[in-house]
């Protein structure tokens, strides 16, 4: 066979081939009931432990007497839309200096846990386990995790910053924790409707932005629970699931808005339809503890009038 013919076929039966994603990144909770280190109750047991115990700096430095709880809660609303941790907020608004927010920061560091220590607090594992197993997990990690992969057109639009900050977002509203997946090209329908719940927001300006975040239940469950403070078995239905969704995409369209210049309000919540995705829109899958959700995105230079209704 001529060389070229040869390397035709081999390319024909590259892409014949069916293409398997990668892995999605984990937890360390996830890897350790993955490799039966742990049991599930015992996991929920060491995170229990581990919300009892931790302190957020705002709420030591209102402990400690550095701040007015109304001054604490003004930090963590700025923090919803300004990307910066809560010391440098502070010191940016004259509450705190940055000899006081290294304080606060050592003392934070001393009391709080890490899920490993409290998997051995709670008498599941000893430490040289669990430092074996973190060797091992840190090593796996290391080859799944992969950093988003915007195409040029969302790249322009200025959503890096925004696609940075969703997960610290999440953090500091929800105290929940998200890894992003692997970028998908296009909008998946089978990833979208395993996810029930979505809501969709359009952003304006040079271009058209549409943003939709679309959670499977227990991902949704989990941000209500923190956004609204909730208890862990506390129920949440699905109109509160669904509104959660909305005034979490609404925060990220704030950050948006002043990162990228664009502007616009958040529609129902309900998903748009494929087709004003089209081909350049991209999905980014993420993982919590609890559940999985997608941030969809495209944009458009013009913005076409299309009702909403959810995907089909």
């Amino acid at each position: 066979m001529p060389p070229s013919r040869s390397r035709a076929s081999e390319a024909a039966q590259k892409l014949a081939r069916p293409h398997t994603p990668p892995p999605p990144p984990r937890f360390l909770g996830q890897y350790l009931l993955d490799i039966a280190a742990v049991t599930a109750p015992q996991l929920h047991d060491a995170l229990d432990r581990m919300r009892a115990t931790n302190s957020r700096i705002g709420d030591l430095a209102v402990s400690r007497g550095d701040l007015a709880e109304a001054q604490a809660d003004h930090i963590q609303r700025l923090q919803r839309v300004v990307d910066g941790r809560f010391g440098e907020v502070a010191i940016s608004l004259g509450l705190l200096n940055a000899r006081c927010v290294q304080q606060l920061l050592a003392e934070q560091a001393k009391n709080n846990l890490r899920l490993g220590d409290a998997v051995i607090a709670c008498g599941f594992l000893d430490r040289e386990s669990v430092q074996r197993h973190l060797a091992r997990f840190e090593t796996d990690e290391s080859a799944r995790e992969l950093a988003a992969n915007l195409p040029r057109s969302l790249r322009i639009a200025g959503l890096n910053n925004s696609i940075h900050f969703l997960p610290r977002l999440a953090r500091r509203c929800a105290r929940l924790q998200i890894k992003y997946a692997p970028t998908v090209h296009g909008m998946p329908g089978d990833l979208l409707r395993r996810m029930p719940h979505q809501s969709t927001l359009r952003l304006s300006g040079a271009q058209v932005v549409v943003m939709t975040l679309a959670a499977d239940s227990r991902f949704a469950t989990a941000l209500a629970r923190g956004l609204w403070a909730a208890g862990p078995d506390a129920p949440v239905d699905d109109k509160r699931l669904n509104q959660s969704l909305s005034e979490f995409l609404s925060l990220l369209g704030r950050h948006a808005k002043a990162s990228a210049q664009l502007n616009g309000q958040p529609s129902a919540t309900q998903m748009l339809p494929a087709y004003l995705h089209g081909n350049g829109a991209v999905s980014l899958p993420m993982c919590a503890l609890d559940g999985h959700a997608a941030l969809v995105m495209s944009v458009s230079p013009i913005a076409p009038h299309v009702p909403d209704r959810k995907l089909s």
